[in-house]
């Protein structure tokens, strides 16, 4: 099938049919992208080393100090041995001189009724990692393909709704084979909670923990993606053995039955039960829930799903409750918190994100700061709220926002004054409007307290661009062209060391958040830049009517009575 489709990694077969190999270097495949990562030992040097290394390790395999983790995973490793995926027990007298012993052992994910306890072959502490060499760095199709997938599928015409679901591949490591020649590295130690003791058993399913079982397991993948693409123009992505697959309702039953036979007629198991759901409006993938319920409106959503979010929304009061928190808890918790915030509309989670890495960090201790608390409750709202990220049709006509700010007080009939310019896709202004900045307002920026206040100018011009074309605006992505190095900086970062500029920056990522808008902010030399001009009191370059002064007035006093 891959040489008649013109696969450019035909060798993928080999692994598949002769087994993959968890030592030395990996092959080079065409279809990832050139990434070298050097080997830091020899196969030669591990075999060398490997009698005087097995009597260090096995003298580390002991119990864990958790009952049930122990007695599951001794469980899990003889049920493995029933199905075939590992052979054994050996005595340790019997192994091969050169043979290599890994440690196994288990760790508790989650907490409470919804934990489990994973199995981890350390292939890392036994040096078998350190002998792989690549050439090529693999690719992943993380949620950010699913979500370029669904901008592509929502901009094909039809009335009939597309659908999604989940492929899950069973026990997907463990349905390739290792090879042959790799036998000597795959001897794994196990604790025994009935004998106390370790037993040796040897691999011949790929191990999770070694890194040329990933390599090959996402060549392996990678290939069926393909093949899935090419042969039966399946819409869908591949993360790990995850195949995340988009179908119209009305062939939504034939896609699923064809994606089944396509894995069955290559010998590969997918998972069943609670696992194997129809196609659906609502459907989880990669611990996230995808709503298409609104296809036909022009959106689909991406959103945490509703146990991830109570489960963190518990982990994050039971810290603000104590107020307290160590380093590596600081450090567990930004990972949950960066994973929910991808998820999340808005930047301003951002900043709670940083908040924690610099307490992770810092040299306060455990106890955190009144700042990072404050920080911590912005993000359990914003969780709360549940905001999800929506991929709109109309993200494939961008807007594009020219803004700019005068600051000359010694002129008495323009002292400053804000000016904006909203243009569309092909070039055409759609709006502008001119604003003369009397005394107060610039009392109001710090005016004269500070020398200049040409900054917080600039920042007030966008704020209210964004606020006047809300309704262009929204659901949509902007370019904001500014040609004030700090003002984008700090719009960029979305924090201030200054006031009101910090009141500013603020204010511009709640209207982000209401507007749902999608910003890139870029630098515009001042002669480029076409609000310039408005800025000034001039309609000089402007090919569309200015907003009536009075309707302006009204929303920068607004502005900046808010603020």
């Amino acid at each position: 099938m891959l040489e008649h489709y013109g696969y450019p990694d035909v060798e993928v077969f080999d692994e598949v049919t002769s087994g993959i190999h968890l030592a030395g270097p990996a092959p080079a495949v065409p279809s990832f992208e050139p990434c070298f990562k050097p080997a830091k030992v020899s196969t030669e040097e591990l075999a060398r080393s490997a009698s005087a290394s097995r009597v260090a390790l096995l003298a580390t395999v002991r119990s864990s100090g958790d009952a049930e983790i122990d007695a599951t995973v001794y469980e899990k490793t003889v049920e493995e041995l029933s199905c075939g995926w590992l052979a054994g027990p050996f005595e340790i007298s019997s192994l091969p001189e050169e043979a290599v012993v890994s440690r196994r052992f288990g760790i508790r994910q989650g907490s409470g009724e919804s934990s489990k306890i994973r199995l981890i072959d350390d292939f890392s502490a036994s040096g078998v990692n350190d002998t792989v060499q690549v050439e090529n760095a693999t690719k992943l199709h993380t949620l950010d393909i699913a979500a370029a997938l669904c901008l592509e599928l929502l901009r094909v015409p039809g009335k009939d709704p597309w659908l999604g679901k989940t492929f899950d591949l069973a026990s997907a490591y463990r349905q390739l084979g290792i090879a042959p020649g790799s036998y000597w590295v795959s001897y794994i130690a196990v604790y025994d909670p009935a004998t106390s003791s370790p037993k040796i058993f040897a691999m011949r399913a790929l191990p999770f923990g070694a890194s040329r079982s990933v390599y090959g397991f996402l060549r392996v993948a990678h290939s069926l993606w393909w093949l899935g693409c090419k042969a039966l123009k399946l819409a869908w992505s591949n993360f790990f053995d995850d195949f995340i697959t988009f179908a119209r309702q009305q062939e939504a039953e034939l896609v699923s039955i064809s994606t089944l036979q396509f894995f069955k007629l290559l010998g590969w198991g997918v998972s069943l039960g609670d696992k194997d759901l129809p196609f659906a409006g609502r459907f989880k993938a990669l611990g996230i829930e995808i709503d298409c319920t609104r296809w036909l409106e022009g959106s689909v959503a991406f959103s945490n799903t509703e146990k991830r979010v109570k489960e963190l929304i518990s982990t994050i009061d039971e810290v603000l409750a104590a107020k307290e928190l160590s380093k590596q808890a600081a450090l567990v918790l930004r990972g949950r918190m960066q994973f929910a915030k991808a998820q999340l509309w808005g930047r301003s989670a951002n900043l709670c994100l940083s908040a924690v890495t610099a307490h992770a960090f810092g040299s306060d201790g455990i106890t955190l700061s009144e700042r990072t608390l404050g920080f911590l409750q912005a993000f359990r709202c914003h969780l709360a709220r549940s905001r999800p990220r929506v991929i709109s049709a109309e993200w494939r006509a961008p807007l594009f926002l020219f803004t700019d700010a005068s600051f000359s007080p010694e002129a008495h009939d323009w002292p400053a004054g804000i000016g904006g310019v909203l243009v569309d896709s092909h070039g055409k202004q759609i709006s502008a409007f001119s604003y003369k900045l009397e005394n107060e307002d610039l009392e109001t920026l710090g005016f004269p307290q500070k020398k200049t206040v040409i900054f917080e100018a600039e920042l007030l011009a966008l704020l209210v661009a964004i606020t006047l074309w809300k309704k262009f605006l929204r659901g949509r992505p902007c370019v904001d062209y500014i040609d004030n190095n700090s003002t984008r900086d700090v719009s960029i970062s979305g924090t201030a060391r200054t006031f009101p500029g910090s009141s500013l920056v603020r204010k511009l990522l709640e209207l982000e958040d209401a507007t749902g808008m999608i910003s890139w902010f870029a630098r515009v030399p001042s002669q480029s830049n076409i609000a310039d001009a408005p800025s000034r009191g001039s309609l000089e370059g402007l090919t569309v009517s200015p907003l009536s002064p009075h309707l302006v007035r009204l929303a920068v006093s607004k502005c900046l009575k808010d603020l």
